[in-house]
């Protein structure tokens, strides 16, 4: 048991060591660089002029670079394929063209969304022109309500005098039937 816990200590001691030096390894620090403009470039498998080709390499591919002779540079394209090229045709940015077409690209981006937006901005004034047209015919009709509402108001308000109205020219019948029989003799109605 104690000689099985000793091996894996020392298999993951092993496998951390092999970790960290991957990690440490030239390649985990490559630079990253650019084929200048207006170049095609054979990958070679030696640093050589007669060594075999592998591949090619044209402006604004972007590849690793794991050594750097005075006439030759080893590098990795695609993160796996690693191969020779003539020193000198390396840059550390993007070449012109490639940023050109990076732009070109953010502009036909920022062109679209300037098409969104300005058909955003005529739905929202059409919103507008619609809610205020609403806003003028709801005005409209409040104010209406509010003169039917005055008007309703003043008619509620003169039931007092409606009643008092009312209650004299009751009193008034009252008298008159009480008075129409006294007071003058009745006269007899002639008939012919």
């Amino acid at each position: 048991m104690h000689g099985r816990t000793a091996a894996r200590s020392r298999a993951a001691v092993i496998v951390a060591w092999a970790l960290c030096a991957a990690a440490w390894s030239p390649a985990a620090f490559a630079e990253q660089a650019w084929i200048k403009e207006g170049l095609r470039l054979s990958l070679r498998t030696t640093p050589s002029a007669d060594a075999r080709v592998v591949g090619l390499v044209k402006t604004g591919d972007v590849v690793e670079v794991l050594e750097r002779g005075e006439e030759w540079t080893q590098i990795r394209v695609n993160g796996t394929q690693e191969a020779w090229i003539r020193a000198g045709y390396l840059q550390s940015g993007p070449p012109s063209a490639v940023l050109l077409a990076q732009r070109d690209a953010e502009a036909a981006e920022l062109r679209k969304r300037l098409a969104k937006l300005t058909q955003d901005a005529e739905q929202v004034q059409s919103d507008y022109q619609d809610l205020s047209q609403r806003d003028g015919g709801q005005t409209e009709t409040i104010a209406r309500l509010e003169r039917e509402n005055v008007r309703l108001e003043s008619q509620t308000q003169r039931w007092p005098e409606w009643i008092a109205g009312a209650c004299i020219l009751s009193v008034g019948m009252i008298l008159g039937a009480m008075l129409r029989g006294t007071g003058r003799p009745k006269q007899p109605k002639l008939r012919f």
